[in-house]
């Protein structure tokens, strides 16, 4: 993986991608009402939209947040996968206790050890405490929402496909999230490809922006246009 290709991918940003990914799989795919959606659902928030963008080969962990009675693996195996990765990491943590959300599954402790690691973001399908600490380390988070605290908490899988918002993931597959939300690229597109895609719709919707700034705009010239990119 290229590390420029990276830097475009979060250039586009969530949306531009999804479109892109969108385009390749209606290359290889006849039924299109079967393609697999390649973003988060609604409830999914960038908690941090000041940091802006990030990019980065996803890791994956499952943790409960209030459960006494589960056997949790030790942290050690999660965060020596991260620290042995060269690419910049996003890391999805998703709560899998029976009182989902209840408990914190992320904090500004958690957040100073993932960036020291070469981590650029955290997706959590749960929610997140100390955010004034996060802020002041500068990692970006997305997630759920916020609580003040958490229970017996404890990792209990590690790297395991998982659905975070509704989107499944699978561990080593680019994740570009943003305040739009979070966009991932499967494992089996290829990456130049999507940002081919990605450029060219750019390139056509500046054309109609440009358009749209000309005097004398009607609906006759928009068909034009669109009959236009079409060919």
């Amino acid at each position: 993986m290229d590390y420029r290709d990276l830097e475009k991918i979060r250039d586009f940003g969530s949306a531009m991608i999804a479109d892109a990914v969108k385009i390749n799989m209606e290359k290889t795919s006849n039924n299109l009402s079967s393609q697999p959606i390649n973003y988060t659902g609604p409830e999914i928030k960038s908690l941090l939209p000041q940091f802006g963008p990030v990019v980065g080969k996803i890791i994956t962990a499952e943790v409960t947040t209030n459960d006494p009675d589960s056997d949790g693996l030790s942290w050690d195996d999660y965060y020596d996968l991260i620290g042995q990765e060269t690419l910049p990491i996003i890391s999805i943590i998703k709560d899998i206790d029976t009182k989902h959300g209840r408990g914190a599954s992320f904090g500004d402790g958690m957040a100073a050890v993932h960036k020291a690691l070469g981590v650029v973001g955290v997706v959590i399908d749960g929610t997140v405490r100390d955010i004034e600490g996060i802020r002041q380390i500068k990692l970006p988070v997305w997630g759920k929402g916020l609580v003040p605290g958490h229970g017996a908490f404890k990792l209990i899988r590690v790297n395991s496909q998982i659905t975070v918002g509704q989107l499944l993931v699978n561990p080593s597959e680019i994740l570009v999230a943003d305040s739009d939300g979070c966009t991932k690229i499967p494992n089996n597109h290829n990456v130049k490809e999507i940002i081919k895609n990605a450029s060219d719709i750019t390139k056509k919707e500046a054309t109609l922006h440009e358009m749209l700034k000309e005097p004398g705009f009607t609906s006759e010239k928009f068909k034009e246009w669109k009959s236009q990119i079409r060919n």
